[in-house]
């Protein structure tokens, strides 16, 4: 069997990465579609994850350094497209795809018209794809593609002969199967666990325990306009009082698009430590001579994950007040929540004064 891989996120590598351990008698090819250069540590991790596998073929695409302009990034685009088609079309067994929501995957797809097509686990974000699309047995964001062609007249001419190759809706319609870490048994749904065995392997042999150690997972949440940056601040003084009163040691692990204003808040006004690893969480805990008692954050992926590379550590979620997030992210981020306390997560909340 022939299998491809398709990544544009550390995550979506570390899942290729898993998934591809437990295939090694079988061909394995990776694309890792990389951005641009103000997210150069975003590519790093993703190349440090690829190259701990054995791949049959590597195909790395870098963006251009060039400014270009809309029509030449379409041009450029379509050049890729057309360079995956030659050389995996029509020879891949199955496909996994690293981004639901992302147009490009799809065209990926259409490309290839593999045998079966997999999605691989994209973090949190994948149980509300789940929710708003698998179960409602949509295989493509339709309604993301409809606002790319629904602007002027022109626009939609000029898309519509572009990709005319990508985006056959027959290809599009067909079943995918999602491959997640948020994983709930399901009859009606093409839902398959992934659970990390073959990472949890890599696992430093020597690595100790530090009980009184907890580290905090942060994420871009105020960058990204969920939440304020005043109350993602106060939200994170509550948690080290919290921490503060277990007599407990906390590190913070900054995302790598957290803000650098945000960080010197941490550092300089609420006392805390803050580390911003040039690996990828999971890969950095692996790696470790030591590992904390307990690791925490909001809902960030990395609880989810660490449930099953360190079941014997202890993973507490720290929920934000519902009222303090943006309106259209509430039922999404509510939905993670309710993830992580049905399959035993603590989920903390502190109440209002």
């Amino acid at each position: 069997m022939n299998n491809l891989y398709v990544v544009e996120s550390p995550l979506q590598a570390l899942c290729a990465l898993e998934v591809s351990l437990s295939k090694k008698g079988e061909q394995n090819f990776i694309i890792a579609k990389l951005s641009d250069i103000k997210r150069d540590e975003n590519n790093q991790q993703i190349l440090k994850v690829i190259n701990l596998g054995v791949w049959d073929k590597k195909v790395i695409l870098n963006p251009s350094k060039k400014k270009n302009n809309i029509i030449t990034d379409h041009i450029s685009q379509l050049k890729e497209l057309s360079k995956i088609k030659k050389v995996f079309g029509g020879k891949i067994g199955c496909l996994y795809i690293g981004e639901f929501r992302y147009q490009y995957m799809h065209m990926v797809r259409c490309a290839i018209n593999p045998f079966n097509v997999y999605l691989l686990d994209d973090g949190a974000a994948t149980v509300n794809v789940i929710k708003k699309y698998i179960e409602n047995k949509k295989y493509y964001p339709e309604d993301t593609i409809r606002k790319s062609i629904q602007s002027s007249f022109p626009k939609r001419i000029f898309y519509n002969i572009f990709y005319k190759n990508y985006l056959n809706k027959r290809i599009l319609e067909k079943e995918i199967t999602v491959l997640t870490a948020f994983f709930e048994e399901s009859n009606d749904i093409a839902v398959r666990s992934l659970k990390f065995n073959n990472i949890a392997l890599l696992k430093n042999k020597e690595q100790k325990k530090d009980s009184s150690l907890v580290y905090y997972y942060g994420s871009y949440y105020s960058e990204n306009s969920y939440i304020s940056l005043e109350y993602e601040i106060n939200f994170l003084t509550k948690i080290i009082e919290f921490y503060d009163k277990k007599h407990k040691e906390i590190i913070y692990f900054a995302h790598r698009d957290e803000s650098e204003r945000k960080l010197s808040i941490l550092t300089q006004h609420l006392q805390i430590e803050v580390k911003q690893p040039t690996e990828m969480a999971e890969l950095f805990l692996i790696n470790s001579l030591v590992s904390p008692g307990e690791v925490a954050g909001a809902y960030t992926s990395i609880l989810n994950n660490v449930k099953f590379i360190f079941p014997e550590m202890s993973i507490r979620s720290f929920r934000l007040d519902q009222s303090e997030i943006r309106l259209e992210n509430r039922l999404a981020i509510g939905n993670i929540y309710d993830y992580y306390h049905r399959i035993g997560i603590d989920v903390k909340s502190f109440t209002n004064k």
